[in-house]
């Protein structure tokens, strides 16, 4: 499996960019304060709004763990099953693909 190239840092929301996750930590520049931009959220659902910002901001982490269960239930799976068919592994490899994850 091959992850997808995204950034690094750690995805976070701050105050001083709202509607924003920001990658890494927010600095101080010539021209004021500055962030790694991921993406921005607009509209005006406000219910909607944070809980989708919160979500955005996990989704590296998330993906991580995905990764890791999918890994070690894989395994399992092989060991167990021998080879048969397991939605519950199909689904997490449908969500990493939708990821950007490479499978060979």
């Amino acid at each position: 499996m091959k992850r997808p190239n995204i950034t690094q840092e750690e995805w976070n929301t701050a105050h001083e960019f709202p509607g924003c996750v920001i990658a890494g930590k927010v600095e101080d520049s010539p021209r004021g304060k500055s962030a790694m931009i991921v993406c921005k959220v607009q509209g005006n659902r406000l219910a909607t709004y944070k809980p989708n910002l919160q979500f955005i901001a996990a989704a590296p982490d998330m993906a991580k763990a995905l990764e890791d269960c999918y890994a070690g239930l894989s395994a399992l799976w092989a060991i167990h099953a021998k080879g048969a068919q397991n939605d519950t592994l199909d689904a997490a490899k449908a969500a990493l693909i939708k990821a950007g994850y490479e499978f060979p």
